[in-house]
């Protein structure tokens, strides 16, 4: 059965109201999970309060946690210096981390020779910190969908690389039900899972970090796509990105709670969820 990750993107500083990383890493532990996903400005904050990545490492260490997921690097080839700076910095920061994943996207880019080699580059970066770089496609991005995503993946040729799969991105794009049954699963590296209310096309952009809801509680197929997946024999890691202000709302431990309560029933029996 896959394991579960809790994604702290909803409850970190880069969001007004921000609680202290402490307060999240306990509502994280109390849930039961080991894995969680951190975004750079939990660290970027943590180190201006005076702490280091090895003392981070160390906090989650002590609750039980481990930083599987660590957000986000941009691949522009227009900028293909900056984006191996960056990569660079947060191939430090996994390593110090443990993180087995970095996440990756390319907004523009088509899967071509630059955004193939930069992609490539940047994976050998990461793999100096031990982790990899799992690419994520977007709906209004040019590479938008699994098919194209899995083409970077495996003509870039590097082992540490792979497909991110995130179902609100999938639900909300050009793939259907034929192409997650196509997906090589030996190239995904891991899923991101969440529910969502209802987006109108043209918002996808603007709503993509507002609209997501607990499983169970939006639109999307989740018991199928789950289902689906289950059934072809995966079972990596699933990481639980809701995202929005209602759910921020609620406060670090209820939201830890409710992301990890709602998930669970779709990969232990989603015929049931």
């Amino acid at each position: 059965m896959p394991s579960l990750c809790l994604n702290l993107l909803n409850l970190a500083p880069r969001y007004d109201g921000a609680p202290p990383l402490a307060e999240v890493l306990d509502a994280a532990a109390a849930t039961g999970v080991e894995r969680v996903a951190l975004d750079p400005s939990c660290i970027r904050r943590h180190l201006a309060e005076g702490g280091s990545v090895a003392s981070l490492a160390r906090e989650l260490s002590q609750r039980g946690l481990r930083c599987f997921e660590l957000l986000f690097l941009e691949c522009d080839p227009e900028r293909a210096e900056g984006t191996l700076r960056t990569a660079q910095r947060l191939s430090e920061w996994a390593g110090e981390l443990g993180a087995e994943w970095l996440l990756a996207a390319a907004s523009r880019a088509p899967v071509g020779e630059p955004l193939i080699d930069l992609f490539g580059r940047s994976c050998d970066l990461l793999a100096k910190g031990g982790a990899g770089l799992a690419f994520e496609f977007f709906p209004w991005a040019t590479v938008n969908d699994l098919a194209a995503a899995d083409e970077l993946v495996r003509r870039c040729g590097r082992r540490n690389a792979g497909v991110l799969l995130d179902c609100w991105h999938f639900f909300h794009g050009p793939d259907g039900w034929p192409e997650l049954e196509a997906a090589p699963l030996e190239r995904i590296a891991y899923v991101q899972f969440t529910d969502s209310i209802r987006v109108p096309p043209d918002r996808l952009l603007a709503e993509s970090e507002s609209s997501r809801r607990f499983p169970g509680e939006g639109c999307l197929e989740l018991s199928r796509f789950a289902a689906t997946l289950l059934r072809r024999g995966f079972d990596g890691v699933v990481s639980i990105e809701v995202l929005s202000p209602e759910t921020r709302a609620l406060g670090a431990r209820i939201f830890a709670a409710r992301c990890v309560e709602s998930s669970r029933p779709f990969w232990e029996n989603p015929a049931r969820a």
